[in-house]
């Protein structure tokens, strides 16, 4: 084992400072505030480079009602468009389209594609399967109003576990699911792996704010793979889209994407996991800050690429 970064470490001493862990009375109101005053005081300014394209929100009419939803279309974007539907994180609970707005721009940039980012209802008011019901419901009407050329799912953390689930639900439904890229997805409410253990405490996600994630979506509801997508059976697994799953190396959420991968690669899914070496939980959102996640944000792409253009036998 490596050790953590040191711009990570001084991240993580800053953001410790601007954003506690919450006390437990405190509401999803006020963890939404802390949450985005955190990206813009701290995150994400200077504002992202300019994408070069267009970006506007629409509201998108989908088979559960109104959806909102932010479009980046790179200026370079082909045609027909491919599509990469993006579901941002912040544990089903304060994460927005203005906190996963670098995010959904650095994606539209990088993979030349357009970036539909979805603002999925949110837990605790709208426990599961809300958010889950949201994200399918945006990927079968992108499928059915704009007929990508191809069609992929991303997310980070809790985002990456709807765009997992989905792309479950397409394989065994027969919608347009042609790819997928996680960025340390959060697969399982047992929260019983190694990593758990190893970094519980100390390294951004605390167990018992992950913990209190987990409750917020779950609810009252049993998991199930809509849920917990590592909870699919085998044959729910097979002959879903192609994966690239990209996890931190001080992530509790760690061994839950390696271990997706595994069993992915032993049911012959096309899959890929990487590890960023001395990155904590949400490096997605520090590359401006640590030049370590930058490089990891562009070698999961740039793996994503290739693995979306290597031809499926079959």
């Amino acid at each position: 084992m490596s050790e953590v970064d040191p711009d990570v470490r001084r991240l993580v001493e800053t953001l410790g400072r601007m954003f506690p862990v919450p006390p437990a009375e405190a509401t999803p109101t006020e963890r939404r505030s802390a949450f985005r005053h955190v990206h813009e005081q701290l995150l994400h300014p200077p504002p992202p480079a300019t994408l070069g394209g267009d970006i506007h929100d629409e509201a998108l009419e989908t088979e559960v009602g109104v959806v909102p939803v932010r479009v980046y279309t790179p200026a370079t974007c082909p045609v027909p468009e491919p599509v990469l539907v993006h579901f941002p994180g912040g544990g089903w609970v304060i994460g927005d389209l203005e906190t996963g707005d670098a995010t959904g721009q650095a994606l539209a940039s990088l993979t030349g594609l357009t970036v539909i980012a979805v603002d999925y209802r949110k837990a605790p008011e709208h426990p599961f399967p809300a958010a889950f019901e949201d994200a399918r419901a945006v990927v079968r009407a992108v499928a059915a109003q704009r007929r990508p050329s191809w069609l992929g799912v991303a997310g980070d953390s809790s985002g990456a576990n709807l765009a997992a689930a989905v792309a479950i639900d397409c394989a065994s439904s027969g919608h347009q699911c042609d790819g997928q890229l996680l960025f340390y997805p959060a697969l399982d409410p047992s929260m019983g792996t190694s990593s758990h253990d190893r970094y519980a405490h100390g390294y951004l996600l605390e167990r018992e704010i992950m913990s209190f994630y987990w409750n917020s979506y779950r609810g009252s509801a049993e998991p199930d793979w809509r849920m917990a997508p590592a909870l699919a059976s085998d044959e729910q697994l097979t002959g879903v889209a192609p994966i690239v799953v990209a996890t931190a190396e001080f992530d509790p959420l760690h061994d839950e994407g390696q271990q997706y991968v595994g069993r992915l690669l032993g049911l012959n899914v096309p899959a890929a996991h990487l590890t960023g070496p001395g990155l904590v939980h949400g490096w997605v959102d520090h590359t401006r800050l640590v030049p370590a996640a930058d490089h990891a944000l562009q070698r999961a792409v740039a793996v994503f690429d290739a693995l979306r253009r290597t031809p499926i036998d079959g």
